[in-house]
């Protein structure tokens, strides 16, 4: 019975994710593990952009949603063409390299690429780690990495697509806020609208924004 109620529940959304970030940091890789759960070494560079889908229930507000999640091109000479699909995007999550510092350099970059294409303080950003599993290999530090994104108002999560260590956790975490978010269901069903952080009217409310930048 309990199941049968879940399915007749309606199901929020779609919320749009971008991943974003560099060549062969492995957005592809993270997209494949949780939207169609595997993994393959090798993996071509995305020259399209892709988004798959899924259903997610969030058990802490009883209540499905969809979101659709998007690869974006890593190579530079692509950049311009990725500010389109910050259109009626609801969170993005900054991939970097572990084992790469030169990677985790051009992430200042970046942010200023996301703040030329849209106001972060109306989206949910977060930072997230790739390729935690190379331990050998790794030139990124954890405090080093979230120290940035401490300073950059994101949250940190470091993960491995071949593992599958810490992928869920990460898209479970933003699919639990946004359901938790009620200007974020509101922001999908007004086309072209920015999720925006809601009034302090009610404490009990908490901002996709204010949890995804540690606010709260």
């Amino acid at each position: 019975a309990m199941e049968e109620k879940k399915i007749m529940e309606k199901v929020l959304g779609p919320y749009k994710i971008i991943l974003l970030g560099g060549i062969s940091v492995g957005k592809t890789c993270l997209l494949n593990r949780y939207m169609k759960e595997f993994f393959a070494d090798n993996q071509p560079a995305t020259l399209t952009g892709t988004f798959e889908s899924k259903q997610v229930w969030v058990p802490e507000t009883g209540s499905h949603i969809k979101i659709n999640v998007w690869d974006t091109f890593g190579e530079e000479k692509f950049r311009s063409y990725i500010k389109m699909y910050f259109k009626d995007v609801t969170a993005a999550i900054l991939c970097f390299d572990l084992t790469s510092n030169d990677d985790f350099g051009k992430l200042p970059g970046w942010i200023d690429y996301i703040d030329e294409c849209i106001d972060r303080s109306k989206i949910g950003v977060v930072l997230c780690g790739c390729k935690c599993d190379l331990e050998d290999d790794r030139e990124v530090e954890y405090r080093k990495a979230n120290k940035f994104a401490k300073e950059n108002n994101m949250k940190y999560y470091e993960t491995s697509a071949k593992e599958n260590t810490g992928v869920s956790y990460m898209f479970e975490q933003i699919c639990k806020e946004i359901s938790l978010n009620p200007v974020a269901k509101n922001a999908s069903a007004a086309k072209g609208q920015k999720l925006k952080a809601p009034e302090e009217t009610e404490p009990e409310k908490r901002s996709i924004v204010k949890w995804m930048t540690g606010l709260c």
